[in-house]
């Protein structure tokens, strides 16, 4: 049985690593299970064992004594170990299920300034044309005014 849980975890802004460190989460708690099992079929096996050695009886009690305290300790830290994992794989999940929102809500944002960014594009293209507009209108009063300046200087006397 490894009883080494793996050291790093995944970081939070990273959902595939979350889904892989919670399947490797699920996978250990599988082999623990199985390991109870295997104890649970052991103890079926002692048990079996003294009743074939009846002659031997207070032996084989003593032997069923020490086994049984042996597996009642695996069970208990085999429980122990589920009832971490499964708070682990919880608070995994938790933070899967934020990584996630905070996605949404980051596409959202996104989706936003993409459109506050369309949007100041289109104004800034109705102002470029409303200041080429205001230049051609600039251009032509300079032009009249130009006209009208030689006009006068045409008509003022002694010229």
């Amino acid at each position: 049985m490894s009883s080494a849980a793996p050291s790093s975890r995944p970081a939070p802004s990273d959902p595939a690593a979350l889904q892989r460190a919670l399947d490797d989460k699920t996978r250990l708690i599988q082999e623990i299970r199985e390991e109870l099992i295997r104890s649970q079929i052991t103890v079926l096996e002692l048990q079996d064992t003294v009743l074939q050695k009846e002659t031997d009886k207070a032996d084989a009690v003593s032997i069923l004594g020490q086994a049984e305290h042996a597996l009642e300790g695996k069970i208990n830290y085999i429980v122990e170990l589920d009832r971490v994992l499964n708070e682990q794989l919880a608070a995994v999940r938790a933070e899967l299920a934020a990584a996630r929102a905070g996605l949404a809500d980051r596409d959202r944002i996104i989706q936003d300034l993409v459109q506050k960014l369309d949007a100041a594009n289109r104004e800034l293209g109705a102002a470029h044309t409303m200041a080429g507009n205001y230049l051609r209108d600039l251009t032509h009063a300079q032009e009249a005014l130009r006209q009208a300046q030689q006009q006068l200087a045409a008509r003022k006397p002694g010229s």
